[in-house]
């Protein structure tokens, strides 16, 4: 899409495509981390044995890593750029 608005010129909506890509992206990543920090010892006992003890560990790892990403400045710049009106 963002291909044959630039041959056509139409910068706007390239800008506005982009914008969407973004939103769904975030959007996407967003609710897989959501549903991963609800279902961790599930998602973890896929991989790890039951009653390991790597369980806990990966489950407090995966707090720490899910806080410090929705922390950053970085998702909420997306969004804030994704709410711009396409100049």
């Amino acid at each position: 899409m963002t291909a044959q608005n630039v041959g056509a010129g139409k910068w706007d909506r390239v800008t506005r495509i982009a914008q969407v890509g973004v939103l769904y992206s975030v959007l996407l990543t967003g609710s897989i981390v959501l549903l991963i920090e609800l279902l961790d010892t599930a998602v973890f006992g896929l991989f790890l044995p039951a009653g390991s003890a790597a369980l806990g560990i990966a489950s407090h790892l995966n707090r720490i890593v899910t806080a410090r990403s929705s922390s950053s400045e970085f998702p909420w710049r997306c969004l804030a750029w994704c709410a711009q009106p396409a100049r």
